[in-house]
Protein backbone atom coordinates (compact mmCIF):
# COMPACT_ATOMS: atom_id res chain seq x y z
CA UNK A 1 0.00 0.00 0.00
CA UNK A 2 1.11 3.61 -0.64
CA UNK A 3 0.20 6.87 0.88
CA UNK A 4 0.91 10.40 -0.46
CA UNK A 5 1.11 13.83 1.70
CA UNK A 6 2.89 16.77 0.82
CA UNK A 7 6.61 17.62 1.41
CA UNK A 8 7.78 20.48 3.67
CA UNK A 9 10.41 21.51 5.75
CA UNK A 10 10.12 19.60 9.02
CA UNK A 11 10.89 22.97 10.89
CA UNK A 12 7.28 23.61 9.21
CA UNK A 13 5.05 21.11 9.97
CA UNK A 14 1.74 22.76 9.07
CA UNK A 15 3.24 23.29 5.41
CA UNK A 16 3.10 19.90 4.23
CA UNK A 17 1.36 16.62 5.30
CA UNK A 18 3.32 13.47 6.13
CA UNK A 19 2.69 10.40 3.89
CA UNK A 20 4.72 8.36 6.58
CA UNK A 21 2.28 9.06 9.26
CA UNK A 22 -0.82 8.63 7.48
CA UNK A 23 0.51 5.37 6.37
CA UNK A 24 0.76 4.35 10.00
CA UNK A 25 -2.33 4.98 10.85
CA UNK A 26 -3.90 3.20 8.48
CA UNK A 27 -1.82 0.45 9.55
CA UNK A 28 -3.28 0.47 12.72
CA UNK A 29 -6.71 0.47 11.29
CA UNK A 30 -5.63 -2.51 9.43
CA UNK A 31 -4.52 -4.25 12.67
CA UNK A 32 -7.52 -3.63 14.42
CA UNK A 33 -9.67 -5.46 11.89
CA UNK A 34 -11.28 -9.34 12.80
CA UNK A 35 -11.27 -11.25 9.38
CA UNK A 36 -13.24 -14.23 11.26
CA UNK A 37 -11.79 -17.29 11.61
CA UNK A 38 -12.41 -20.33 9.28
CA UNK A 39 -13.11 -23.77 11.74
CA UNK A 40 -10.69 -25.68 10.09
CA UNK A 41 -7.31 -23.05 9.00
CA UNK A 42 -8.27 -20.77 11.44
CA UNK A 43 -7.59 -16.65 11.73
CA UNK A 44 -6.58 -15.04 9.42
CA UNK A 45 -2.55 -13.47 10.31
CA UNK A 46 -1.28 -10.58 8.68
CA UNK A 47 2.61 -9.46 8.40
CA UNK A 48 3.94 -5.50 7.60
CA UNK A 49 6.75 -7.02 5.75
CA UNK A 50 8.53 -3.96 4.26
CA UNK A 51 7.79 0.11 5.64
CA UNK A 52 9.47 2.36 3.23
CA UNK A 53 9.25 6.48 2.98
CA UNK A 54 10.65 9.80 3.47
CA UNK A 55 13.90 11.05 1.75
CA UNK A 56 15.69 12.72 5.35
CA UNK A 57 14.77 13.80 8.64
CA UNK A 58 14.46 17.51 8.14
CA UNK A 59 12.12 16.78 5.37
CA UNK A 60 8.15 15.74 5.80
CA UNK A 61 7.82 13.37 3.98
CA UNK A 62 5.63 12.58 0.66
CA UNK A 63 4.84 8.99 -0.34
CA UNK A 64 5.27 5.99 2.31
CA UNK A 65 4.80 2.28 1.55
CA UNK A 66 3.82 -0.48 3.25
CA UNK A 67 3.65 -4.39 1.99
CA UNK A 68 1.91 -6.83 3.46
CA UNK A 69 1.64 -10.68 3.99
CA UNK A 70 -1.88 -12.06 4.99
CA UNK A 71 -1.93 -15.73 5.46
CA UNK A 72 -5.96 -16.31 5.08
CA UNK A 73 -7.91 -18.59 6.65
CA UNK A 74 -10.97 -16.74 4.96
CA UNK A 75 -11.71 -15.42 0.97
CA UNK A 76 -8.64 -13.57 0.39
CA UNK A 77 -11.73 -10.52 -1.19
CA UNK A 78 -13.26 -10.58 2.37
CA UNK A 79 -9.64 -9.59 3.44
CA UNK A 80 -9.15 -7.42 0.98
CA UNK A 81 -12.24 -5.55 1.40
CA UNK A 82 -11.64 -5.09 5.07
CA UNK A 83 -8.31 -3.27 4.12
CA UNK A 84 -9.56 -1.22 1.46
CA UNK A 85 -12.49 -0.37 3.83
CA UNK A 86 -9.38 0.63 6.78
CA UNK A 87 -7.64 2.67 4.39
CA UNK A 88 -10.33 4.56 3.54
CA UNK A 89 -8.63 7.09 0.66
CA UNK A 90 -5.68 7.46 2.94
CA UNK A 91 -3.40 5.07 0.57
CA UNK A 92 -3.55 3.24 -2.61
CA UNK A 93 -3.80 -0.82 -2.41
CA UNK A 94 -2.22 -2.92 -5.03
CA UNK A 95 -2.84 -6.33 -5.07
CA UNK A 96 0.69 -8.30 -6.06
CA UNK A 97 -0.97 -11.91 -5.90
CA UNK A 98 -4.03 -13.77 -3.90
CA UNK A 99 -5.21 -17.24 -3.96
CA UNK A 100 -7.66 -18.61 -1.79
CA UNK A 101 -6.47 -20.62 1.06
CA UNK A 102 -5.72 -24.60 0.54
CA UNK A 103 -7.03 -27.35 1.39
CA UNK A 104 -4.63 -30.15 0.13
CA UNK A 105 -5.23 -33.39 -0.89
CA UNK A 106 -3.44 -36.45 2.18
CA UNK A 107 -2.99 -39.80 2.34
CA UNK A 108 -3.91 -42.25 5.12
CA UNK A 109 -1.29 -43.07 6.77
CA UNK A 110 0.95 -40.05 6.85
CA UNK A 111 1.39 -37.44 9.46
CA UNK A 112 -0.70 -34.10 8.68
CA UNK A 113 0.07 -30.86 10.22
CA UNK A 114 -2.29 -27.75 9.58
CA UNK A 115 0.17 -24.32 8.91
CA UNK A 116 -0.62 -20.94 8.26
CA UNK A 117 1.73 -20.22 5.25
CA UNK A 118 1.69 -19.58 1.75
CA UNK A 119 3.16 -22.31 -1.67
CA UNK A 120 2.82 -21.96 -5.57
CA UNK A 121 0.45 -24.60 -5.41
CA UNK A 122 -2.75 -22.49 -6.40
CA UNK A 123 -0.58 -21.93 -9.64
CA UNK A 124 0.60 -25.50 -9.83
CA UNK A 125 -3.21 -26.91 -10.61
CA UNK A 126 -2.87 -28.30 -14.11
CA UNK A 127 -0.56 -30.86 -12.24
CA UNK A 128 -3.13 -32.83 -10.31
CA UNK A 129 -3.75 -33.43 -6.51
CA UNK A 130 -1.36 -31.27 -4.65
CA UNK A 131 1.09 -32.81 -1.77
CA UNK A 132 3.19 -30.45 0.08
CA UNK A 133 5.76 -31.73 2.01
CA UNK A 134 9.52 -31.74 3.14
CA UNK A 135 11.98 -31.99 5.33
CA UNK A 136 12.53 -29.49 7.90
CA UNK A 137 10.80 -27.28 10.24
CA UNK A 138 8.98 -23.80 9.29
CA UNK A 139 10.06 -22.51 12.20
CA UNK A 140 13.62 -22.79 11.13
CA UNK A 141 12.62 -20.76 7.73
CA UNK A 142 13.33 -17.12 6.36
CA UNK A 143 15.34 -16.72 9.97
CA UNK A 144 19.41 -16.24 9.91
CA UNK A 145 20.59 -19.70 10.52
CA UNK A 146 18.07 -21.45 8.43
CA UNK A 147 18.48 -25.12 8.60
CA UNK A 148 17.59 -28.43 7.56
CA UNK A 149 19.05 -31.09 9.76
CA UNK A 150 20.60 -34.19 7.99
CA UNK A 151 18.08 -36.46 10.12
CA UNK A 152 15.59 -34.72 8.72
CA UNK A 153 16.80 -35.07 4.93
CA UNK A 154 16.90 -38.81 5.44
CA UNK A 155 13.71 -39.30 6.77
CA UNK A 156 12.12 -37.19 3.84
CA UNK A 157 14.01 -39.45 1.55
CA UNK A 158 12.39 -42.13 3.29
CA UNK A 159 9.09 -40.42 3.25
CA UNK A 160 8.85 -39.99 -0.23
CA UNK A 161 9.98 -43.40 -1.00
CA UNK A 162 7.15 -44.73 0.72
CA UNK A 163 4.85 -41.54 -1.09
CA UNK A 164 5.57 -42.66 -4.23
CA UNK A 165 5.16 -46.12 -4.10
CA UNK A 166 1.49 -45.65 -1.94
CA UNK A 167 0.38 -43.69 -5.34
CA UNK A 168 1.75 -46.06 -7.65
CA UNK A 169 -0.62 -48.52 -5.80
CA UNK A 170 -3.77 -46.46 -6.21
Amino acid sequence: MTSKGKAAHSAFPERGESAILKLLDVLSDIRKLDFGRDPVLGPTVMNVGQINGGTASNVIPERAEAVLSFRTGVSPDLVLSGVRSAAAGRADIAVRTKSQPQVLFTLPGFPTELMPYGTDIPYLTAFGRPLLLGPGSVLDAHIENERVEKSQLEDAVAIYKMLVRRLMEE
